[in-house]
């Protein structure tokens, strides 16, 4: 009998391993999926502002961009990164809001920043070129460059991207 009831308690107490193993794996699961939704979004700082970007060619064409979007909240921009540093030229094609274009060097400075470039819905639209390579083009809202005193030469941090 005491052999019988201490059998019945070994099997119980692998069962409880069992469990505690099972809901260990579960709770590290769930913490994993929660840590990658709460993870922060890429973003773009220049001057102590930050900038919520979502990278040319996440839910659609990295040619395409912001083209046939509706505008862009405050503080937030499209980031281009592209294969090389080197001049840089985009249209304003099928846009339906003025940007400016920020141009960002390989050492993480503003090159250039074309102003306020304004939609075209032509056949023929003008090309907006950097004057300095560049590897990555920030497009925020037209005047946010002056409103924040962007200017070339400043500092950028890219976070997340």
């Amino acid at each position: 009998m005491n052999r019988q009831k201490g059998e019945n308690r070994e099997i119980r107490g692998k069962r409880d391993r069992k469990k505690k193993l099972l809901l260990a794996f579960v709770l590290a699961v769930f913490l994993l999926a929660v840590s990658a939704c709460l993870a922060e979004k890429p973003s773009v700082i220049i001057k102590g502002h930050e900038f919520k970007v979502k990278a040319a060619g996440e839910g659609f064409s990295g040619h395409r961009g912001l083209m046939l979007q509706f505008g862009l909240p405050k503080d937030e921009g499209m980031l281009f990164v592209l294969e090389k540093q080197a001049l840089q030229s985009f249209w304003m094609k099928n846009m339906l809001f003025p940007i400016d274009m920020i141009f960002i060097d390989e050492n993480m400075t503003v090159a250039d920043i074309n102003r306020n470039a304004q939609p075209c819905s032509g056949e023929r639209c003008p090309s907006y070129p950097s004057s300095a390579p560049a590897k990555y083009v920030l497009e925020v809202n037209a005047g946010t460059c002056d409103s924040l005193n962007i200017r070339v030469g400043d500092a950028v941090l890219l976070r997340n991207v």
